[in-house]
C-alpha cells in the first residue's frame, strides 16, 4: 500500500499545489499594494480633473478580477490558476462611465 501510484501522484499534486499557493499569495501581496496606488492615483485624478482616468478604470477592474481568481485559487474553491497561467481579466467597466474621454 505504500507504493501506491495513485497516493503518489496525489501527494505530489499537493507539493505542486503548496508551491503555487506560496507564489501566489507573494502575488497577492504585491496587487494590494498595486491596488492601493491604483486607488490613490485615481482619486487624485478624480480630485484634481474632475474625471476618472479610464486606463486607471480598466486597469483596476482586471486587477480585482485578479486578486478574485487568486483568492478562489488559494482556498481551493477553483484549480484554475489565475493570471500569467490565464489570460489577464477584462475590464467589465461600462463604456458610459465618467472619464477624461467623455468629459
Amino acid at each position: 500500500m505504500r507504493n501506491d501510484p495513485a497516493r503518489q501522484a496525489e501527494q505530489e499534486s499537493l507539493v505542486l499545489r503548496l508551491i503555487w499557493t506560496i507564489l501566489f499569495a507573494l502575488g497577492w501581496q504585491l496587487a494590494e499594494l498595486l491596488l492601493m496606488l491604483v486607488v490613490l492615483i485615481q482619486f487624485l485624478h478624480r480630485v484634481f480633473r474632475g474625471a476618472l482616468h479610464r486606463g486607471l478604470l480598466d486597469f483596476g477592474d482586471g486587477l480585482a478580477q485578479f486578486l478574485g481568481q487568486s483568492a478562489a485559487y488559494l482556498t481551493f474553491a477553483s484549480d484554475d490558476k489565475p493570471w500569467p497561467f490565464a489570460p489577464w481579466p477584462a475590464s467589465r467597466v461600462e463604456p458610459d462611465v465618467r472619464t477624461d474621454e467623455t468629459a
